[in-house]
């Protein structure tokens, strides 16, 4: 079964999800959307079929790197007791994205592409944004049903399993979000950087190295500009939340770490 080897994952699920109380299973708005630990659940599925249809980076500096920047991050969400995994696809798209249940993956181009670690941070802080808001489980159970989603999660309706497989892997049409899910995501991402100490501009950052090679080699952007649309007005939006955050001091910009895990790519 595909499930069987599984029961660890499950067992850290099922702990973590008793960690946590209230709105926080739900995320951080209301949708009629599967449970999270089915959510978690799919993830660890869709994760381990994934990595049978793309290239993943094991260079052990490089994904130390991305997984403590990751994890240094997703303790400022309302989703940090869960399990999360971070992960390099070999592909000179700059290009990441999160699939359900905890998986971000961020591809070498996008890495080469960031010219700091707040800029990073940015990438990865803005792609948490989205999964801690459960927007892509959010539009995956309205379209399939929030109990046929559940099924497919715990190895019940193979059928709809592999549409879900299908629209999440990086070879298919990007799921697109909407402008709101953008600022949604930009808005955590801004208050995530500062809180686990890193220059919140370093998103502004991101977006900039993306139109930068945008107008150099746009095929190697165009992926992630169709998912998100992100623009100078997104930038506009993304400097005044940072004018509301208090000043804190010490705030990093730039890292040798980042730059040692960049150059192993």
């Amino acid at each position: 079964m595909r499930y069987s080897g599984r029961l660890a994952v499950i067992v850290l699920i099922s702990l973590a999800i008793g960690c946590i109380s209230g709105d926080q299973k739900r995320g951080t708005r209301h949708y009629n959307v599967i449970a999270v630990e089915d959510e978690w659940q799919l993830g660890a599925a869709l994760s381990a079929d994934i990595a049978r249809q793309v290239q993943l980076v094991n260079d052990p500096q490089a994904l130390t790197y991305l997984r403590a920047l990751g994890e240094r991050l997703v303790r400022q969400t309302t989703l940090s007791n869960l399990p999360w995994e971070f992960h390099i696809v070999n592909s000179p798209d700059a290009y990441a994205f999160a699939i359900p249940g905890g998986h971000v993956y961020v591809t070498t181009g996008a890495i080469k592409t960031m010219r700091t670690a707040a800029e990073l941070g940015g990438l990865v802080a803005h792609e948490l944004g989205h999964a801690v808001d459960r927007q892509t489980i959010a539009v995956l159970s309205a379209r399939y049903g929030v109990r046929e989603l559940a099924s497919a999660a715990n190895g019940g309706n193979p059928a709809i399993y592999k549409q879900v497989l299908s629209e999440v892997v990086p070879a298919s049409p990007p799921m697109r979000f909407t402008s709101a899910d953008e600022k949604t995501a930009d808005d955590f991402a801004v208050k995530w950087l500062q809180n686990a100490g890193y220059d919140p501009n370093g998103l502004v950052g991101m977006i900039q190295a993306l139109q930068a090679l945008q107008a150099t080699n746009a095929a190697g952007v165009q992926r992630f500009f169709a998912a998100h649309p992100l623009d100078n007005d997104s930038i506009t939006e993304i400097r005044g939340e940072i004018s509301k955050l208090p000043k804190k001091a010490g705030l990093i910009s730039d890292e040798p770490e980042f730059h040692a895990a960049k150059d192993r790519l």
